[in-house]
């Protein structure tokens, strides 16, 4: 499929002066780094100091730490995030000016009509372990020079980006406020879909439309034919779709399956399988990441890749090279022979699947300190969240991490910790380490869990 390039975005091109409001985020950092490399005067704000940002301003890029319409003073174009509204003051100041603005997403599917070949990576769940899985397939493949946009900061590469050539761009796919819709992926998986962004989608059947739509132009779709919403979305789909499943062909509603895991297996809690293609064996991996979950994504980027061209046992290699992304079950280190992990589940669903992953590894007991994020997803969620807490041994909830949004009435950290038999809530941050500290026990794993800033407490402890 030929890509039209998105609506603005060739304005944006023709600016030599670009400023990214919300810098700091792990997709907008990416793409100032790449407009910096591409020969753009990149500068930026944003109100929270991170190592992004410092590694940024290492490169040169002016970032301010507050936003103010000050900052634009040299500046011919935006490029802002979803979570920026028309009451920022740069936002403000930029519409008064009359200057090009682009958001994240555009601009991301704007960057991509460029390349020949876009892997499109979506799903509620997993998107930035697929990708991040895909990057090492392609990097190490043997004359495959992939330029690559992932989620998370991804082991293999210096951030969360690769710079490369023009034949293959893999990058993650994200839903929320439907930004995938701006993208024109030539080969779109789909993982799976659960209801979730409850501050944008009405529910589920919304969020499946929003699916469709984001496929319908791709040449070729890899579904999880195991999710019952990925069949619903890609009913209607018109290109060429290619199925896969992790379960046996009794349990599989189609017996039309092109890719398949087989013999699957696990030790330590780590996923192991054989991928086959209708029916053909083509060689075992064995995975360094936890979980079947896991195993479900690896398959997924197998599919895509042998879809790509490449061989079967570079694919497997590179799948059993993959060591893990950042802040997906990523293992930060140990004090006191008590390993200290952080991940970023955030939905009830990714929640149980981390926390049973913790469990099947094997230590005496699993510490897990969650912090909720957004009210809006605490709102709807906050049952399904604490069933999947009860799954450890300990549980510590910290309060709400807001993101985007003001308190709601009546939601609160306190309710889910007095749903978890056991659990205890406690707000700060050190007064957590201590308890930790004080309860854990050499051959226990202390697990952080949650999208927003919780991983602090497994950094106090280290």
């Amino acid at each position: 499929m030929t890509a039209s390039p998105t609506p603005g975005y060739e304005q944006i091109k023709a600016c030599r002066r670009l400023h990214f409001i919300g810098i700091g985020g792990i997709s907008m950092s990416s793409l100032a780094a790449m407009s910096h490399n591409h020969g753009y005067v990149v500068t930026g704000s944003d109100v929270n100091e991170s190592l992004v940002i410092m590694r940024l301003r290492e490169f040169g890029i002016t970032i301010y730490p507050t936003h103010d319409a000050t900052n634009l003073a040299e500046v011919d174009a935006i490029v802002y995030t979803a979570a920026v509204d028309e009451s920022n003051p740069e936002m403000a100041e930029a519409r008064r000016r009359g200057l090009p603005c682009i958001s994240r997403a555009q601009y991301l599917g704007g960057i991509m009509t460029d390349y020949t070949n876009r892997i499109g990576v979506s799903g509620t769940h997993g998107k930035s372990s697929t990708t991040s899985m895909l990057t090492s397939i392609f990097v190490t493949a043997n004359g495959v020079d992939p330029t690559i946009f992932c989620g998370a900061e991804t082991e293999g590469l210096d951030g969360a980006y690769r710079i490369g050539g023009r034949e293959f761009f893999i990058y993650e796919s994200d839903e929320y406020k439907d930004s995938f819709l701006q993208f024109s992926p030539t080969l779109s998986i789909i993982l799976n879909i659960d209801f979730d962004h409850v501050d944008y989608f009405p529910g589920t059947n919304e969020l499946v439309r929003s699916f469709s739509k984001a496929i319908s132009g791709a040449d070729i779709v890899v579904a999880n034919w195991d999710d019952e919403n990925v069949r619903r979305a890609v009913a209607d789909f018109g290109g060429r779709l290619v199925k896969v499943s992790a379960k046996s062909p009794e349990e599989t509603p189609d017996s039309d399956i092109d890719y398949r895991a087989t013999h699957i297996a696990f030790a330590d809690g780590l996923g192991g399988f054989t991928l086959t293609k209708d029916g053909e064996e083509l060689g075992w991996t064995q995975l360094a990441v936890p979980g079947l979950y896991n195993v479900y994504n690896a398959l997924c980027a197998a599919a895509a890749a042998h879809i790509s061209g490449l061989p079967a046992e570079e694919i497997l290699s590179g799948l059993a090279a993959f060591s893990g992304t950042k802040r997906r079950f990523e293992l930060k280190g140990s004090y006191n022979s008590i390993d200290v992990y952080d991940d970023y589940a955030h939905h009830h669903t990714e929640m149980t699947a981390a926390l049973q992953g913790a469990v099947e590894r094997g230590y005496d007991r699993v510490h897990c300190i969650f912090q909720p994020h957004t009210y809006s997803r605490t709102k709807n969620f906050a049952a399904g969240m604490a069933e999947a807490l009860t799954i450890a041994d300990c549980v510590v909830v910290t309060d709400i991490y807001a993101a985007r949004e003001k308190p709601l009435e009546g939601v609160s950290a306190e309710d889910i910790a007095a749903r978890v038999p056991g659990a205890v809530h406690i707000s700060d941050f050190a007064q957590i380490a201590e308890h930790i500290r004080a309860t854990a026990k050499p051959g226990d794993m202390v697990l952080t869990m949650g999208a927003g800033d919780v991983h602090k407490v497994g950094e106090m402890l280290l």
